[in-house]
Parts: C-alpha cells; structure tokens; sequence
C-alpha cells in the first residue's frame, strides 16, 4: 500500500490531499508527500485523540492493539484537537498482513513540524560510520554493517524498531549518514526502496523504477546496482559519474564510487510468523577531494614519489596547447582514482588549482581540462594517487605551454575538435575530451604531419544503413596524405541510455565509413563493439568520415584474388529474381570492389 498510496497525480494523492500511515504506538510510518516525517513520533495529544476517535483508550496500552484489531471492521472516525492548528483530519485503521498489526490510514491531516515531537535518537554506532568513508575498504565495510543493522532490525519482531532505523539512517548527524555518504535499502521482494538516506522524500517507499543514468556513459544506475549486488555473496563495486547534491559547484560528471550487497532475512511479524525478504543494502563516496583536502594533498607533494610506471600520456612534456578543451590522461595507477592539478611555472612555487578526479579505467584516467580562462604562458600539470594509510602520494609531472594565439600548436583542442602534431618515426596516441581515440604505430605517416577529429553530428539519414549511435567523426591529415602504410586503429565511444531506448544491444553495433565516391556507407571489416568499455574498436587503412550503426552486414569476396571478404550492407527484401534490392546490392559491391582497387599496390593486401 505505501507504494501506492506515494504517487502523486493517483486516486490516493493529488495536490494537498494525501494519506499519512501510522503505527499504533504513535509513530509516522509513511507521509506521502513528504517522507522526511516518516519514522517521528506524534505529539501525544493528537496520538491520543486519533486513538479515541477509533475507540481506544490511550490511558490503556495493553487494550490499544485489540480495540485498533476490532476497529478494523468499522469505518474509522474524525479527530481534532483543539488549540494545535491543523491537529484535525479523519482515521481510518487497517490491518497490516505483512506485519500482522493494525495501521492507522489519516487524511485531511496537514501533517507538519508542529505536529511531531522533537527527535532524539538512539543510535548505533557502527566500526564504520559515514565519516569514515573514504575508499573501497571502508565503503564496503560500511554497507556491510548497515546491511546486518537493517537485517536484525527486521527480525526483531519489533514493529517500533523500523521507523527508528529509519531515522537512524537518515540523521545527517548520525554516524549513518555523512555530507554525501548515505545509505539506500532496496527491498527486492516487494519492489520499493524502503529507505533512502539522502532523499527520503523523493525516493522512499517508491517503485525499483531505474531513472538515473551515469552522466558520462548514459547507462542506468539502478540496474548496475542491482547486477554488482547479485553477482558474488559480498556484492560488489561499480563506477559511474553523478551530480553531488551536497556540492553546489561541482559538475554531472563528478566520479563516484559505489559499492551494494544483497542480503536476505526474515520479517517476523507481532505474532511471531515470519517472512523471507530479500534487500540490497548500498552506499557511494565521490571520488574527489574537497578543496582544503585537495591543497592539503598538494601541499605535500615534495614528499611524494614518482614511478616509472604511471605517468601523464597525453598532453606530452613540452606540448604547446590551445583551444578551451583539453584532454589529459594518465596510466599506470593502481589507485581508483587519479587527481588532476595545474599551477604556473611563473612566479615559481606558485599555488595549485585542483581540476578533478578521474576514475582509472582499462589502465588508464582521463580528464578534460577546461583552460578557457588560463592567460598564455608555461604551466605545471600534474597526476596524482594516493595510496596507504598515510595517503602516500605518487605523483607525475609535466611542463606545457598555453597559447591561444599560436599559428601551430602541439595540440589544439575544443569540445568536437581537435588538432594534434604528429611525428612519422614513432608511435602517435590522439585522444580527444570525447573520449575518440585514434592509435597510429610508427611507420603510418608518409612524414611528420597533423590530424584532425572533428565530430560531424548524426548522419545524413538519407544514407544510413541502419540505426546511427552518437555522433560520426571526421579524420584528415594536413598533408592531405588519405591512405596510412600501416593500420591504424580507431575507437568510437557511445553511450548505453541512447541504445536502451531505441531498443538496440551492444553486441549488434559495428563501425562504418562514408565513400564520398558513392555517396555510400560501407562497414569496416573486423571493427568489433567492447560493451564494458562502451565502444567500437577497428583498424583502417585511410582517412575519411566514421560512424556506429546498428545494422547487419554480410561478407562478400574483396575481388583481390586472395580469398579475403569485405562487410557490405544486408539490404532488407525477399531476394528474389525481381527483388529491386539485388541491384542495389550489386553496386554496393561492385562500389567497395572499386574502391579496393583504387589502393596502392603496396597496400593491396591490408584489410579496410
């Protein structure tokens, strides 16, 4: 029923009319419009005349259950009591199966402050309170307690012991609840979140409805949790990017780490009957610092070590940069969580400014480094973990150069564009704030020249074989060189929300590239989706227009006498001899046979 009764615009809430569930001891149990009164106790007064309105006597407390039992059978009554402003309404008692007790449903009772006493809470203190939360061990070490804390509360056959836990778990003065480390209990048999310890009044005794989506990936956030909860006995950790509420300044993409467990135990009702329930227990800490934390850390850098095995990969030492958008990357850390730093190289011993945490995925962080209001001149870019008790730091450290009125720089990057040096003899990484990375080993170059990736929006839908994800891009060299004398590998990223909603698996997308000569969209062979990295990976042999579809592709001999293939479109129809789709078909083919031919003979032999 308290799902029910929660959802506005229904038959039991609309506007200032809703219903307000209460034990019989008093305690508000659901408020449906605003929960954060769920679980505090009435003033006595108006507790009493509830009771009396429904014939029992609250002088009596042993006779109160069975009066509240026999009243079930009748239509309740009116209340009021005068000199409390709003302290009027109607009751109506039902009995709870689950439970096995008689609730009390109130309408046309404003329910406010005024009207609850003041909260004083027992609490439990767990080995590791909200404060405490600061990585991977003590998060879920937290989970774990609030998990066994929430479970003997269920089999404690105390119908007062829930709305306490309640508020327990919601007191931001509690050790349950710190800034933004809260908890969340999902209860998987009956489909609601039962307890929500940030935002009760938006989420508590809500349907399992996954709404939220990580602001990086687009993918939904309730069934990952749902999935690392299941997916051993301990649970498990996920990752995802999510607003701070408690954070008025910071960005969507924020990282934060999140840790949930599934736990199973038994509700025992006032008769002693008992029911398997089972719930996930969850928690997240962002993975930033705070700025005094942030300049504390900082601050002792001249104690921490470098490490030849993490380091900043992209910019390079000595890099000069433009644009307002810059991609900044470091691998090798065995932390969750790369920090990001930049100062002025002049005046020396300049102060920091803190630019971000990056979660480390696939070995390696990645940030974007908003330089729109830096002035022109050398800066100090600096990546950094900490790791151990002590928060040892291990730290990497480049120089770059910041000039917006440079004719050529290293690197010029915006949102959608950039353009990178590039040198023939050694192998060339460009990675791009929209996380497109194109991989060239040495060799690829016929000389020293410069790449451009530009995003090119959607694609013309005119020409499309099948449904497009994200945006397409752009490769082109300053030379004009169009073909590479080695594979270069290209990775397309896209993001899961769009996908759920049009229906379409991962599994399914594949790369394409745009024959401007055709006007005509062919699949690169071999390109292969990599769902848990949430891109599209292929090797090409030339430059041009790129894009993700979902659409099906069938093998055809590549006309090099060798007995390769090339993928061309699956056109849709009956295939018959008048089937106007085979003429099509013919030229797609005889178009990618053509195009094959036109490469040089030295390339003859590279897949597209």
């Amino acid at each position: 029923m308290g799902c029910l009764i929660r959802q506005d615009g229904t038959p039991w809430r609309s506007g200032s009319t809703y219903v307000v569930i209460l034990t019989p001891n008093g305690t508000v149990f659901i408020h449906a419009q605003d929960m954060i009164y769920s679980g505090r106790r009435l003033r006595p007064e108006i507790h009493g005349a509830i009771l009396r309105a429904l014939g029992a006597d609250p002088a009596n407390p042993a006779g109160i259950l069975p009066a509240l039992t026999e009243a079930t059978s009748g239509s309740g009554g009116a209340f009021d009591v005068p000199g409390i402003a709003g302290a009027s309404g109607y009751a109506a008692p039902y009995f709870a199966g689950l439970l096995q007790l008689p609730m009390i449903a109130l309408t046309g009772f404003d329910l406010d402050e005024s009207h609850v006493l003041e909260e004083l809470i027992d609490h439990v203190t767990p080995a590791v309170t909200a404060r405490d939360v600061v990585d991977r061990e003590t998060l879920k070490a937290f989970v774990i307690e609030a998990g066994e804390f929430y479970k003997g509360i269920q089999e404690s056959g105390d119908p007062a012991a829930f709305p306490k836990a309640r508020s327990a778990m919601r007191d931001p003065n509690g050790p349950w609840r710190h800034g933004s480390v809260y908890l969340y209990v999902l209860d998987l048999t009956s489909n609601i979140i039962r307890i929500h310890g940030a935002f009760p009044n938006r989420y508590e005794f809500n349907y399992l409805v996954p709404l939220a989506r990580d602001a990086i990936s687009g993918k939904l956030v309730l069934p990952q949790v749902l999935e690392v909860a299941a997916s051993s006995p301990e649970g498990g950790f996920l990752e995802y990017h999510f607003d701070d509420p408690t954070d008025p300044n910071d960005s969507s993409d924020t990282p934060k780490l999140g840790y949930a467990r599934e736990f199973t135990s038994t509700i025992v009702a006032a008769d002693g009957s008992g029911r398997e329930v089972t719930f996930v227990v969850g928690s997240g800490v962002y993975m930033t610092y705070s700025p005094e934390l942030a300049m504390r850390t900082l601050g002792r850098l001249d104690d921490g070590r470098t490490s030849m095995l993490f380091s900043i990969t992209t910019p390079a030492p000595g890099n000069t940069v433009a644009g307002n958008a810059l991609a900044v990357s470091a691998a090798g850390a065995p932390s969750d969580t790369v920090h990001f730093a930049f100062r002025p190289t002049d005046p020396p011993d300049a102060a920091f400014t803190y630019l971000g945490a990056a979660f480390t995925r696939e070995d390696e962080a990645r940030f974007v480094w908003d330089t729109a209001d830096l002035s022109s001149g050398g800066y100090e870019l600096v990546a950094l973990y900490t790791e151990g008790e002590d928060d040892a730091i291990t730290y990497d450290s480049i120089e770059v150069n910041f000039d917006n009125d440079a004719e050529a720089p290293d690197i010029r990057e915006s949102r959608g564009s950039k353009t990178q040096a590039l040198q023939a003899d050694v192998p060339n990484e460009v990675v791009t704030a929209n996380r497109v990375v194109v991989s060239l080993p040495a060799g690829a170059l016929a000389a020293d020249d410069r790449i451009t990736i530009g995003e090119t929006g959607a694609p013309d839908p005119a020409t499309v074989p099948g449904d497009a994800v994200g945006n397409g891009i752009r490769i082109a060299l300053a030379s004009g060189q169009e073909t590479f004398h080695e594979e270069v590998t290209i990775s397309l990223p896209y993001s899961e929300g769009p996908l759920e909603e049009m229906d379409i698996s991962e599994d399914g997308l594949s790369m394409w590239f745009f024959d401007a000569a055709t006007e005509t969209w062919m699949s690169v062979s071999g390109s292969m989706p990599q769902p848990d990295a949430d891109r599209v990976v292929a090797d090409v042999t030339h430059t041009g227009e790129f894009a993700i579809f979902d659409a099906p592709v069938m093998m055809a001999d590549d006309g090099r006498g060798d007995g390769g293939c090339v993928a061309v479109p699956v056109l849709s129809g009956g295939g018959g001899p008048l089937d106007p789709t085979l003429p099509a078909l013919v030229g797609l083919a005889l178009a990618y046979l053509l195009l094959v031919r036109r490469r040089p003979a030295a390339l003859a032999g590279q897949p597209g």
